[in-house]
């Protein structure tokens, strides 16, 4: 029974991914696509669209025989709401259940706040957008950076925001709203959105670089986000790139975050000229000062992504974050401190890619909630 409950699960999973990608589309092509016999389509379509998930929207004539019924995602009653903790501020968004966007939002918080302060933002954030979906909200995920313990929830260190350390945040969240909340580390809810709408669109295995405040990894192999269940994975930050070297808020020296992340190249940019940027990403990168500070923190990025190459070998690195705003300016750096730090035959065939998503945290917090009725953990993967 229970192999049976199983082959059921990934069936269902798998006409809703099929219908997700293709529709409209009719009983007979999906049957085509999934490779199910008519009568277990027929049936598994029935229970979606009795639980409110797919929905009939017209007829497709064809050269013989009796016209098609399509089908699509009901979009008008099922949706998510992802939420995005950064540094200092919340983000979220409304998908449906194709991950479109509905509504954005974004409430900076103070740098010193207290859970509770911290709380009272994200609550804010979901009241926000709870009020402005179209429909019903049937999940709610949430990105939280930091070291997460992937079964309870529980951040047993956030560096970046240190009140979250020691707490059950699915718990603080779910004490006061009444969705299902689904928890993710942020690095990997960005890879879980590259993988379902970005560059893992196109390929199989990628690794996503997140370049910000804090730096971390997340690996995509044959579809599968890695680590799951694992709580310390793609803490790409802190591997040493100067032994002794600068600080990192870690508590140890010569981190790579220690060197590029967000907060130390605005220091850095700010040191060297006359005029204070209060952000990254309004920075001038025509100033040949402000270029080198770039172009330098390209080239740590590659020599500590050579590390991931040697080893790991993804084919594809797709970077995201507000240095990605410099591009043209970063990219070929990081390609030189790849090609300087890893062997010549792995460095080769690794292509490194700008991400092209827009606040990929709370969209991987939302695909979080998607996975749950698209895929089978264990055993299928959209």
């Amino acid at each position: 029974m229970a192999d049976q409950r199983l082959i059921k699960q990934i069936n269902r999973a798998r006409i809703l991914d099929a219908i997700r990608l293709n529709s409209p589309i009719s009983r007979s092509q999906i049957a085509v696509r999934v490779d199910l016999d008519r009568k277990s389509i027929t049936n598994l379509i029935s229970e979606l669209i009795d639980e409110g998930l797919v929905v009939e929207v017209g007829k497709r004539r064809t050269e013989k025989g009796r016209p098609l019924t399509l089908l699509q995602l009901d979009g008008r009653e099922h949706w998510v709401l992802g939420i995005s903790l950064a540094e200092n501020r919340v983000s979220g968004q409304i998908m449906d259940l194709y991950g479109h966007a509905a509504q954005v939002c974004a409430h900076p918080f103070a740098l010193d706040s207290g859970l509770g302060a911290i709380m009272e933002v994200v609550l804010a954030t979901y009241a926000e957008l709870k009020a402005d979906a179209p429909g019903r909200a049937v999940g709610v995920g949430l990105a939280v950076p930091g070291i997460l313990d992937p079964g309870t929830s529980v951040v047993h260190r956030s560096v970046n925001i240190p009140a979250l350390n020691g707490i059950n945040i699915r718990a603080a969240v779910e004490a006061f709203i009444p969705e299902p909340v689904f928890v993710e580390e942020a690095t990997r809810a960005k890879t879980l959105a590259e993988k379902w709408f970005g560059v893992g669109r196109e390929v199989a295995s990628f690794a996503s670089v997140d370049l910000g405040i804090g730096i971390g990894a997340g690996l995509v192999h044959n579809r599968q986000l890695h680590g799951d269940g694992i709580q310390f994975a793609g803490e790409l930050g802190h591997i040493i790139i100067e032994p002794g070297g600068a600080p990192c808020r870690c508590g140890h020296h010569g981190c790579l975050e220690a060197y590029v992340s967000d907060r130390v190249l605005l220091e850095r940019i700010n040191r060297s000229e006359s005029k204070k940027w209060r952000d990254l990403r309004s920075v001038d990168a025509s100033r040949p000062r402000v270029a080198t500070v770039l172009r330098e923190a390209g080239y740590r990025v590659g020599l500590a992504l050579a590390y991931l190459v040697n080893i790991v070998g993804p084919p594809v690195l797709v970077l995201n974050g507000d240095l990605m705003q410099f591009a043209d300016l970063v990219l070929p750096e990081v390609e030189r401190g790849i090609a300087a730090g890893a062997l010549p035959a792995c460095a080769e065939r690794v292509r490194v890619l700008r991400s092209e998503l827009e606040e990929a945290a709370a969209l991987g917090a939302g695909t979080r909630v998607l996975s749950e009725y698209f895929e089978v953990k264990g055993h299928y993967w959209v």
